[in-house]
């Protein structure tokens, strides 16, 4: 037999040699080797390892006959899952003994002959090897069925299922606007806490504000090193009410109108998951479901394989590929000011040598592989359970980077768009209604490779991908032209996008976010870095003029920190006029918490968080890794994102909407005009002439031509200076293929200072007579819409 050892001569250290020559004789273990991509075989040494520490017997031939009994059983469970997955593909499509148990029409199936080929041809696209595949295949059902049961029995209340509430939804819901928050930072309480209880309160202000979709940043456990994203159990935090307080938000949500997505942070896990700790306790299963790095990776002068490109900071790094080939994979350093390495060096007990765990952000946040069946099978009974209770969408958090291999840059790898869409058939499956919105930080062109081919799921028309696509790339033309107050960086960019919705896919587009502000889609990218950075005068409620700083930037000047009124120098008129523009750009709008009532940079926050960071640096890593003149030091664990976060008192909150914030007026009307006027909700549009770069003209057009909607004029003046548009008269004609042009105001914010501004719905007709330009004249900082006729 040609043994694994003589074909790849050095591939193992010491102790796995050891191991190797201890079962090289054993068939079942060679086949189980052999199966094993080049990479993958030291791994599963190591794995083996622990598994013979797990069953040692009382002499070496009692263990020995104990793993040939182990590695036989894992053949034949892979024979036995061979033999469900094909039961599954012959027989799941047409009415059997589980429609009984589902409770569905016994005329009705699960799925479809169809959609089984596509699932099964995902799960061998996603997977290591054929076995594996099967193992993922047959997980989707067995997770499926119980995830069916379960919204078959819940109820949002006393007599309606979870089930029949979702079925009701329209299907373009998740087309209208959102707003999305912190639970333990929107609307707390006064002494600065956040519960799913006080969110239930909060509701009746969503409800003001005529916004139906919620968005909930992380509400998992979590040491918080990273707001959440560095989850410790895939349960909601106890500090935000635990899970009771969180079931009882959901049915309250679901019962009121509300629609609720949260997300998916799964491409890993904090170190002090539960899953961590027993990997580095020694307990295979678990060693097993996390990516370890080549062990000469930690010997490696970084220095000399660090390279800086337009501003991101990359490694590249040698390994070999999965048939022993030498590569080299280019990676990127997410948190280059804090760490610039790969992995995590930590001993697991039973090993003679430490291990090197792969993680790609913080060095607390440690990879999960997600090619690994049990690993996925975790991944589809945590999605059933939400689902189940009512939960309609999820945010696949840093999807991009969820699979890495060799010789590649670990990002938008085929394996990902595989377990993306594996992720949208099992979604679809539980209920037709609910969504994927895919977290990619690329080019709007490059993201509609997320949204995938237009597809049938289950009979229900979709995308193959994601249904919401965060468009960070028009964010960045929405700040730049916000800030600048000039629309060129909008208008140079956005007819390159391309069509806008990708088959039922969305375009979403947040005015800011809980994240960094990326500087790779800023145009006038050094002017951006200065006024970001740079220090302004506002006036307080006293008039007394005021200095403040907008924001911080760091990553190498790729990123910067800061809020959005900070940002518009907190001028309520410009934070009203840039919300005016959010709902007119070519996107659903996405409202991150705060900013519609002028939230302002919490540095108390980034403070508090800064030291936090570093205290939990300094324990996972050791002092002589972080501390004073070391590797890491206190000022690299500034996180300018935090500026962006904290607290923000429900009282706040009610007292804008109380006194009318012109941003809170504008979300409110154009929420509720987006519902009556397609103009406002589709992607069609054309930019007309005003003849000054400061001036934003467009017409926004139903979204079918001779519908009984009309186009809507939009005009927004950018400046702190009055100004006049002029707008070619045949200019509206052509576009609007109207003869005769009858304008019918909708809409108008305007002030003659921040304290005076306003909102206005009140209906003007305008009758222009025909000449060459149409005038208008606009304050500083307004805005206004006309439907034409």
């Amino acid at each position: 037999m040609k043994t694994i050892a003589k074909m790849n001569p050095g591939l193992f250290d010491r102790q796995q040699q050891q191991f190797y020559e201890r079962y090289q004789a054993d068939s079942f273990f060679q086949s189980l080797l052999s199966s094993k991509t080049f990479f993958e075989r030291a791994h599963f040494i190591d794995y083996c390892y622990l598994v013979e520490l797990e069953r040692k017997k009382s002499t070496p031939a009692a263990t020995v006959k104990a793993m040939n009994a182990f590695f036989k059983s894992l053949l034949e469970e892979r024979a036995r899952v061979q033999v469900e997955a094909e039961l599954i593909k012959t027989c799941f499509a047409i009415p059997n003994k589980w429609s009984a148990q589902l409770h569905i029409d016994q005329n009705e199936s699960l799925t479809t002959q169809e959609d089984i080929k596509t699932i099964e041809q995902l799960c061998q696209d996603l997977a290591k090897n054929k076995e594996d595949a099967n193992a993922i295949f047959v997980s989707f059902f067995s997770r499926l069925i119980q995830g069916k049961r379960a919204l078959h029995k819940n109820k949002f209340d006393g007599e309606h299922t979870i089930e029949k509430a979702l079925e009701e939804l329209p299907d373009d819901w998740y087309q209208e606007p959102w707003y999305y928050i912190y639970v333990q930072y929107f609307g707390t309480d006064e002494k600065g806490k956040g519960t799913f209880s006080s969110l239930i309160r909060m509701l009746d202000y969503l409800e003001a504000l005529n916004i139906n979709n919620i968005y909930i940043l992380p509400h998992y456990e979590s040491p918080n090193g990273d707001a959440g994203y560095d989850v410790s159990d895939y349960k909601p935090a106890k500090i935000l009410g635990g899970e009771k307080q969180f079931k009882e938000f959901i049915k309250t949500a679901v019962k009121r109108g509300f629609r609720v997505a949260t997300d998916l942070v799964f491409n890993h896990t904090s170190a002090d998951h539960p899953w961590f700790l027993a990997a580095l306790e020694g307990k295979s299963q678990y060693f097993d479901y996390f990516l370890k790095c080549p062990a000469n990776w930690n010997d490696l002068n970084i220095d000399e394989i660090r390279k800086d490109e337009d501003g991101d900071i990359f490694l590249y790094l040698p390994e070999k590929d999965d048939k022993g080939n030498p590569v080299v994979s280019k990676r990127i350093l997410i948190f280059p000011d804090v760490d610039q390495t790969l992995w995590l060096k930590k001993r697991v007990r039973g090993l003679e040598k430490d291990v090197l765990f792969y993680r790609e952000f913080y060095p607390f946040q440690v990879d999960l592989d997600l090619q690994n069946p049990k690993v996925i099978d975790e991944l589809f009974n945590m999605l059933q359970e939400e689902i189940s209770l009512g939960i309609l969408g999820k945010r696949t958090d840093a999807i991009a980077h969820w699979i890495k291999k060799p010789g590649t840059n670990a990002k938008d790898l085929t394996e990902t768009y595989a377990l993306q869409m594996l992720i949208k058939q099992f979604l679809k499956h539980l209920s037709s209604k609910t969504i994927i919105l895919p977290e990619v930080v690329t080019t709007s062109k490059k993201l509609k490779e997320y949204a995938g081919k237009a597809t049938t799921i289950n009979g229900h028309t979709t995308t193959a991908g994601g249904d919401a696509l965060l468009d960070f790339q028009l964010q960045g033309m929405l700040r730049e032209m916000m800030y600048f107050q000039k629309t060129t960086p909008f208008w140079s960019q956005v007819h390159e996008r391309g069509e806008e919705g990708v088959n039922t896919s969305a375009p979403l587009i947040p005015i800011e976010h809980h994240d960094e502000t990326y500087m790779g889609f800023i145009q006038e990218l050094e002017a951006m870095r200065d006024y970001i950075a740079s220090d302004y005068t506002y006036r307080d409620e006293n008039d007394n003029e005021i200095i403040a700083r907008r924001g911080i930037i760091y990553k190498n000047g790729m990123s910067g920190g800061a809020r959005y009124a900070d940002c518009l120098n907190r001028d309520v008129r410009r934070i009203g006029t840039a919300f005016f523009c959010l709902y007119m750009m070519p996107a659903t709008p996405v409202i991150y918490y705060g900013s519609e009532i002028g939230a302002v940079n919490q540095w108390y926050q980034m403070e508090k968080r800064q030291k936090e960071q570093y205290e939990t640096l300094q324990k996972l890593l050791g002092e002589e890794v972080v501390g004073p003149g070391k590797a890491i030091t206190f000022e690299k664990c500034e996180d300018p994102r935090e500026l962006q976060r904290g607290p923000i008192a429900a009282k706040d909150f009610y007292a804008a909407l109380e006194q009318g914030y012109p941003a809170l007026k504008v979300v409110q009307a154009l929420s509720n005009m987006r519902r009556t006027k397609s103009a406002l909700r589709s992607y069609n549009f054309a930019d007309v002439d005003t003849w000054h770069e400061s001036i934003l003209g467009m017409i926004r057009f139903p979204e079918w031509r001779g519908e009984p909607d009309k186009p809507i004029l939009v005009l927004a003046n950018l400046s702190e200076r009055p100004l006049t548009a002029q707008v070619p008269f045949t200019q509206v004609q052509r576009k609007t293929l109207h003869s005769r042009i009858v304008l019918k105001e909708i809409f108008r914010l305007e002030g003659d200072s921040p304290r005076q501004a306003s909102v206005t719905l009140e209906e003007k007709i305008i009758e222009p007579e025909y000449a060459e330009f149409l005038f208008f004249d606009l304050k500083p900082y307004s805005a206004v819409l006309f439907e034409v006729y």
